[in-house]
């Protein structure tokens, strides 16, 4: 079938399932607002155009799995146009190859910028608990390619600054490099990350370098709004590689290093204190066989999304050895399978699986397992309608540890962790309906949602009681143009208090859709990591 993302001018009408030797590759970048658009004749999307930063053709480039002089297969021609995708930075992407005789071609890679710079807000209102955040997001910094992030959020028990800034090509290269640092009133949080991961047939090897360091007060909560702050620091180091074989079918062997320095204090005891190094060592198994599909407007922005669809699976098994002071070993065993499937061109299923374990001393001292099932259509005139169900079973000794259920975990309409317990069950079904009305370039739309979920300790059986069901509806501004297209405001209605009980105004959806299927470097769990 033809990729919809490219167009071909062949006099002889040549099927390209042959490698095309090219000529010349020429970059065209096209402004967030252009003359063919009926909005450019507006003063604010020439404006738009001046404050903005064209992306520059090196940034393109080296995002292309072909060059002057090459081979170009169909591939690599698709795998260029996914990996320009993934930079987020884009409307559009166009490939458009006009062959020179059956042998010999030009392809010409069209991309069309989005406005890259965001004003952050996000504010809610939960059961009279206010939440609210400002940033400014820079996701095409001087149109290198740069991420810079800089928020500020205040909340009723703990609030931060936060910086993030990511280059996807460190130094030119396939490295992709985050640096993060969190300011809390009480602690502060520094992270460096340095990853290669590029997704090609081709792709031989990835390899990953991370680095963590936390100091001050740790919150440990032990019910909704029941917390204890600790002494805490931490020092992490982490070190991956793995090795690519196979070609339709992709596997992976992976192996990885984590050197852990880690101290707290327990307040309610001073001296239970707890210092901690290991060296933890991981292998993985993985495969993974992969298709792409495109043109899926799943929330009102008219753009390509890409959809993921084949399946995933990846095992591992690793060992933590103290380095002093004791010999009470530990193995980690970590399952993740995943199938995306289109079942039909409106119709996708997704179906996650992720497991963990801790054994200590031959016993079991902590397991974790997740199940998530999501499906999405769109055959239905200018709506999306979503849903998901997600399981979570949690068995550890530690009642530091625990699930909560709340506005942030799924359930609007209430408090954030307003539940707590090992077990929780979350149903959401959300019908997102786009209109024709539009201001300028904002498309106006609304949702209508369900969400309800219930959670319960280890002792106690699953049964019909304790269910919690928050209904609402809200209002949904398409904006294309911008690389976070989506602003939300949602009012929920909390069953339990017969009430309106949330207001809540971010950007995005609010549960994805859209998975991306990887093979490298994963997390397993919310406590378990290979």
């Amino acid at each position: 079938m033809a990729h919809p993302a490219f167009s071909y001018q062949s006099s002889a009408n040549k099927d390209y399932a042959d490698a095309l030797k090219l000529n010349h590759v020429n970059i065209e970048i096209f402004d967030v607002f252009d003359s063919t658009e009926s909005f450019y004749k507006y003063r604010i999307a020439k404006l738009a155009n001046v404050l903005h930063i064209n992306t520059r053709p090196s940034v393109v480039r080296r995002e292309l799995l072909f060059l002057s002089d090459s081979m170009l297969t169909p591939i690599r021609t698709m795998e260029s146009a996914n990996n320009l995708r993934e930079l987020g930075t884009f409307q559009r992407v166009h490939f458009s190859i006009d062959t020179v005789n059956n042998t010999y071609g030009d392809i010409t890679v069209n991309v069309k910028d989005h406005f890259s710079t965001d004003i952050a807000t996000s504010f809610s209102v939960e059961g009279g608990s206010i939440r609210a955040g400002l940033g400014f997001h820079e996701f095409n910094l001087a149109g290198r390619g740069y991420i810079l992030r800089i928020d500020a959020s205040k909340r009723a028990d703990r609030s931060f600054k936060k910086a993030v800034f990511i280059n996807p090509r460190f130094l030119g290269t396939r490295f992709r490099n985050r640096m993060d640092y969190i300011k809390f009133k009480d602690a502060e949080l520094q992270y460096f990350g340095l990853n290669k991961f590029f997704y090609s047939q081709e792709i031989r090897w990835d390899m990953g370098i991370d680095y963590q360091k936390f100091s001050g007060k740790q919150y440990t909560y032990l019910s909704s709004d029941n917390y204890i702050k600790s002494d805490y620091s931490l020092r992490q180091f982490q070190t991956s590689y793995g090795k690519y074989f196979g070609k339709q079918t992709r596997f992976r062997i992976g192996l990885k290093h984590v050197f852990k320095d880690e101290y707290w204090i327990d307040p309610a005891k001073r001296d239970n204190s707890h210092d901690w190094k290991s060296h933890k060592i991981s292998t993985t198994f993985g495969g993974i066989r992969r298709k792409i599909a495109v043109k899926h407007n799943i929330d009102m922005a008219d753009i390509e999304e890409d959809v993921h669809t084949g399946f995933l699976f990846n095992t591992g098994i690793g060992f933590e050895i103290p380095e002093r002071g004791t010999n009470t070993h530990r193995q980690i065993y970590t399952l993740r399978a995943l199938s995306a499937k289109s079942i039909t061109p409106d119709d996708n299923v997704f179906f996650e699986v992720t497991h963990g374990r801790i054994h200590q001393k031959r016993a079991e001292i902590e397991k974790i397992t997740n199940v998530r099932f999501t499906y999405f259509t769109t055959r239905f005139a200018n709506q999306t309608i979503a849903a998901k169900i997600e399981l979570t079973d949690l068995d550890t000794p530690y009642p530091s540890k625990q699930e909560f259920l709340g506005e942030t975990t799924g359930l609007r309409g209430y408090e954030n962790r307003a539940f707590i317990g090992q077990r929780r069950l979350l149903i959401n079904l959300e019908d997102r309906i786009f209109s024709n009305i539009q201001f300028w370039f904002i498309r106006l739309g609304g949702s209508l949602f369900i969400d309800s979920g219930k959670i319960w300790g280890e002792d106690k059986n699953f049964g019909a009681e304790d269910w919690h069901t928050g209904v609402g509806f809200g209002v949904r501004l398409g904006i294309p143009k911008f690389t976070e297209g989506i602003v939300r405001i949602d009012f929920a209605f909390n069953l339990d208090k017969n009430k309106f009980s949330s207001l809540s105004i971010s950007k995005g959806s609010y549960f994805n859709v859209l998975y991306p299927i990887e093979i490298g470097v994963q997390n397993f769990g919310r406590f378990i990591t290979n």
